[in-house]
C-alpha cells in the first residue's frame, strides 16, 4: 500500500486528509469496506445507478490499484484505475462523499493517479457534465456523447506527454 505525502501542508484541509493507494487484496478489511461503503453511497444511493453493480469484480483483478482519501481512517474519496491489455490504464468509480465536496479530494486523487500513470496512455469515461474538470488534468474528449447506466457520459484520454495545472478547482 502507498502513500502519499502531498508535500507540507497548506490548509488544515490537507492536514485532515491523506492519500493512500493500493491493490484491493492487500487493504485493510475496514477500508475496503468503507470504500465500497462510498461508492454505494455516491453511486446508488445519490445517483441511482443500480442497473450496473457497484461490486463488479475489477476491484480485485491484479492490474487494479485503488486510489483513496482518507480523513480519521475513513475513506471519503476514491477512485480505481485498471491496466488495459494493451498497457494504456483506464480511470473509474470517482468518488467523493457529498459532504467532503468541494476540499479538492478528488484534484489530489486524480494528480496521484496520473503520476503513477504517467508514462501511458489514460482513458475515462467521464460523466458529461465533469467534461471541463477532467480537461484541467489534459484529458481530451475522443468521441461522441454516450449514454451509460443512464447517464451521459464522453469518452476521454490523456496522453502520456501531457502536463496538468496545479490551480485547485472548485468541483472536485
Amino acid at each position: 500500500m502507498q502513500n502519499y505525502d502531498a508535500g507540507q501542508p497548506h490548509s488544515p484541509v490537507d492536514e485532515a486528509y491523506t492519500v493512500h493507494s493500493g491493490a484491493w487484496l492487500s487493504l485493510d478489511p475496514r477500508v475496503a469496506y468503507g470504500i465500497a461503503q462510498l461508492r454505494f453511497a455516491v453511486f446508488a444511493m445519490e445517483q441511482g445507478i443500480t442497473d450496473e453493480p457497484e461490486l463488479d469484480g475489477v476491484d480485485l483483478e491484479d492490474s487494479t490499484t485503488t486510489y483513496w482519501a482518507a480523513c480519521d481512517g475513513v475513506p471519503v474519496s476514491t477512485l480505481r484505475v485498471m491496466t488495459g491489455k494493451d498497457g494504456s490504464a483506464s480511470i473509474g468509480r470517482v468518488a467523493t462523499l457529498r459532504e467532503h465536496r468541494g476540499l479538492g479530494l478528488a484534484r489530489r486523487l486524480m494528480g496521484a493517479a496520473i503520476a503513477a500513470n504517467s508514462g501511458r496512455p489514460i482513458h475515462i469515461h467521464a460523466q458529461a457534465y465533469l467534461e471541463r474538470w477532467y480537461e484541467q488534468f489534459r484529458f481530451r474528449t475522443t468521441g461522441p456523447a454516450f449514454d451509460e447506466v443512464g447517464i451521459p457520459h464522453l469518452p476521454m484520454t490523456r496522453e502520456p506527454s501531457a502536463q496538468f495545472t496545479t490551480e485547485r478547482s472548485s468541483t472536485s
